[in-house]
């Protein structure tokens, strides 16, 4: 699972369609097949969206066989946002408030939506 946003309203990040495109091509190199390789851009940039896409890998891993080959990889390509207090991260969306961490998809979120439990691997690259 692929996600890129680049279209902030305060600023755009135009990097990241190559970066999707470059990470593609390096799971497929991985052994990856092609249709296993789902990305997601600006059009789930908001909260919802991006809950939309935890809900989505959380449903296609629901009934999962696990194996040794069982894995799932997620990669994040966007803005970040930071708590001070608590200490804790998140994705930004492009709905989210800089001075706001309350807009933000918490990274402690996106661990409960992700297939762990089920003893499949799991890969998490957060470039942001």
């Amino acid at each position: 699972y692929l996600i890129g946003l680049c279209n902030y309203p305060n600023h755009e990040l135009p990097g990241i369609p190559n970066d999707l495109a470059l990470m593609r091509r390096a799971l497929i190199h991985q052994g990856f097949t092609p249709d296993a390789i789902q990305s997601f851009g600006d059009d789930f940039g908001t909260a919802d969206g991006l809950r939309h896409v935890l809900t989505t890998i959380r449903d296609d891993f629901a009934d999962a066989e696990q194996g040794p080959d069982s894995h799932c990889f997620f990669y994040f390509g966007g803005s970040g946002m930071l708590s001070v207090d608590p200490l804790e991260g998140g994705m930004k969306p492009l709905d989210g408030d800089d001075l706001d961490f309350c807009t933000a998809v918490p990274f402690a979120e996106l661990n409960a939506y992700l297939p762990v439990q089920h003893g499949i691997r799991v890969t998490v690259v957060l470039d942001c």
